[in-house]
């Protein structure tokens, strides 16, 4: 398995095998606390041909916690299967998540991180800082 691709961004979609991706970044500001924000994440996992084969299939979990292990916005988890891979010999996964209204209380870092199978595969920052009023 490989993480080929994991970003935070203003816009995502996945539609013809491809994903369109605008507006990527890693920090957002603020002059007021606590705000809320809209924001995709977007990965695209590649599968080898034997990680295809599982027929009970795989989970998949994003975290949202701060450098202290807190919870800053509620676990997503889903269940998914892979397609078989065929002629390429391996798989992937396109996966968008909208995080609507997202919470934002303080400034600090955000760990976004990315679980198959209960197993660490990536994390990415993102940075929340206050703006001078």
């Amino acid at each position: 398995m490989d993480v080929e691709l994991m970003c935070v961004s203003e816009y995502a979609t996945v539609g013809d095998g491809k994903i369109t991706v605008a507006g990527v970044f890693d920090y957002l500001k603020s002059i007021r606390f606590p705000f809320s924000y809209n924001f995709y994440v977007t990965a695209r996992i590649r599968f080898e041909r034997e990680e295809t084969l599982d027929p009970r299939g795989h989970t998949l979990k994003l975290e949202y916690k701060n450098d202290a292990g807190e919870e800053l916005i509620a676990t997503a988890s889903y269940n998914f299967k892979i397609a078989e891979a065929g002629v390429t010999e391996t798989s992937n996964l396109q996966f968008v998540l909208r995080n609507e209204e997202a919470p934002f209380l303080t400034t600090g870092r955000m760990n976004i991180s990315l679980f198959i199978d209960e197993k660490l595969v990536k994390t990415i920052p993102l940075y929340v800082g206050k703006e001078p009023s």
